[in-house]
């Protein structure tokens, strides 16, 4: 029986790391999907306190290259107070929502609808430099507390025991979100951790992995050629004139891609762009000094 050659054994062993790592990648995205809405505030305690304020938040967008979270945040006063059914809460309230940089108040008024607000949130901690590795973390404070009757301005305000709902989901983008204590204050603290999702990492590392492989092939290709180890054809031009114009499809079609100079562009795509286009100098300049055809 003929044994199998060293090529096909390379191709078999190459094929299983390949179908391991894939297994392993899948693994990591179903680890990454369990998306809820998760709770905190009173209902997170068991001190059987009722919350007076639900306020449900999600993120709407994420702008990484500015730091930038876009939040929505919605306000559902309870429904039972000191044991009483009300539609709305007792006496008009204010919220207080905080993040790093800045505080934000809205009142809520007990005989009107309640609006949602968009709030933009900083994120920390991070750099867009490091795409599609980047990471970042922010941290939201919620707050509410009633205010006072009129002609007793200067009385303290009554806080609020408030509940806040949180959407941990965001397409491209893993989130984590745990509950922080509050410095001795009423207000609910979240800290939340972001991070490319597992499927965006793998497709854009993918990627450059790509950019470099086509850099190498092109320069393999062109100095085989201009050492006349390998024949003279026009085709390996219009390839390499192909793979010059693919490149920066590839890079401005990846998942969130930002601005031009991120690490992952000086490491790999800048230099896989001029390698390509050295490899196809390399060949016109093969063919330019090429012997004439005889007349």
């Amino acid at each position: 029986m003929k044994r199998p050659s060293f090529h096909a054994m390379m191709l078999v062993a190459l094929m299983g790391l390949f179908s391991l790592g894939y297994a392993v990648f899948l693994g990591t995205l179903g680890s990454e999907a369990n998306l809820a809405i998760e709770s905190y505030g009173p209902s997170k305690k068991a001190d059987g306190v009722r919350p007076q304020l639900q306020v449900y938040a999600e993120i709407v967008s994420i702008d990484a290259v500015n730091g930038s979270m876009r939040m929505r945040f919605s306000f559902t006063p309870a429904k039972v107070l000191q044991g009483r059914r009300l539609k709305t809460p007792l006496r008009d309230m204010t919220v207080r929502i905080a993040d790093d940089s800045a505080d934000y108040e809205y009142p809520l008024a007990a005989d009107q609808p309640v609006a949602s607000q968009l709030i933009d949130v900083d994120l920390n901690n991070g750099s867009v430099f490091d795409y599609p590795l980047d990471a970042f973390t922010a941290r939201l404070s919620v707050d509410a507390f009633e205010d006072p009757p009129a002609g007793q301005e200067g009385v303290a305000p009554n806080h609020l025991a408030v509940e806040v709902a949180l959407w941990d989901g965001f397409a491209g983008w893993t989130i984590r979100t745990a509950e922080r204590a509050a410095d001795g204050t009423s207000a609910v603290t979240i800290a939340i951790d972001l991070r490319r999702s597992g499927a965006v990492r793998f497709f854009v590392l993918s990627l450059y992995a790509v950019m470099a492989i086509i850099a190498i092939a092109a320069l393999t290709m062109a100095s085989l050629v201009f050492l006349h180890v390998r024949k003279m054809e026009i085709s390996i031009a219009s390839t390499l004139a192909a793979m010059l114009f693919a490149l920066p499809v590839m890079r401005y079609g990846l998942q969130g891609s930002p601005p031009l100079g991120v690490r992952a562009d000086v490491l790999i795509y800048l230099w896989a762009e001029i390698g390509v286009a050295l490899g196809l100098c390399l060949v016109v300049a093969t063919w330019a000094r090429g012997e004439p055809k005889p007349p």
